[in-house]
């Protein structure tokens, strides 16, 4: 389901999940990343989630824009094409002080999640999708 994308060479170096993702004098810093989560019962609401992206050894100028969209978990393609989105957002990418390297974050409140599964997390550069990373959200309930 990947897109395929226009740019001659791009690389994403870094997709964080975290709680805050925090831009100072040039320096970010990730406070509690995650790639899964757990809850007591469902629907679960995540009050604070944000994404932080890194491109490296991009050679097109007109990279501009990060987007990111997080999809339930499916039961197969034709349950992929009825489900909505859980959130959706873009973002400003802004060059590093490295030669190549762009990076954004996206921040989303109160993101809520129906049931337990793998939830999809499609990355996107100027709008084309480039790539997916998942969160696993499971039930306190379930056995490891």
């Amino acid at each position: 389901m990947i897109g395929k994308h226009p740019f001659q060479s791009l690389k994403l170096s870094i997709a964080a999940v975290c709680e805050y993702a925090l831009e100072s004098r040039g320096r970010w810093t990730l406070v509690g990343t995650f790639r899964e989560l757990e809850f007591d019962r469902f629907p679960a609401t995540v009050q604070r989630m944000e994404i932080f992206l890194l491109f490296t050894d991009v050679t097109d100028p007109d990279i501009r824009t990060a987007g990111v969209s997080l999809w339930p978990p499916s039961d197969g393609d034709a349950a992929f094409e009825e489900a909505e989105s859980l959130m959706n957002g873009t973002c400003p990418l802004r060059r590093t002080n490295y030669p190549g390297a762009f990076e954004g974050a996206l921040r989303f409140k109160d993101v809520v999640l129906p049931e337990p599964g793998r939830y999809d997390v499609y990355l996107e550069v100027n709008g084309e999708v480039f790539d997916l990373i998942s969160l696993y959200v499971r039930s306190k309930h379930e056995r490891a």
